[in-house]
């Protein structure tokens, strides 16, 4: 007997698959759900990003390998979004490199 899938159950299933995909080219690989609902949230786009981002934050500054907020340690940190359906093409993280090393050394640092 087939069980209708919940969305908790599909976000496991999601985040499985993109861990199985992308973790073993990463670094560091951090994926979030932005939980419906939220005090104060806006559902759309940039509550998306700005959720991720400070979800992102909080995973690496309790990373104690993780140089983030450490004295005397740069931190070069590249970010991509993007949906669980989301298709980056075969070469879109060599492309995102590519620039990022084109880019001048002040404005890399610009945070």
């Amino acid at each position: 007997m087939s069980h209708p899938s919940t969305p908790m159950a599909e976000c496991t299933t999601a985040k499985a698959d993109l861990y199985a995909k992308y973790k073993p080219i990463f670094e560091r690989f951090i994926i979030t759900f932005h939980p419906k609902g939220l005090q104060g949230d806006i559902p759309g786009k940039c509550s998306n990003f700005n959720y991720a981002s400070r979800m992102a934050v909080k995973a690496l500054r309790s990373d104690p390998e993780y140089p983030l907020d450490k004295p005397g340690k740069k931190v070069e940190l590249l970010v991509t979004t993007g949906d669980c359906d989301s298709v980056f093409g075969e070469r879109y993280f060599d492309a995102l490199e590519e620039d990022y090393w084109k880019v001048s050394e002040e404005a890399q640092y610009r945070f």
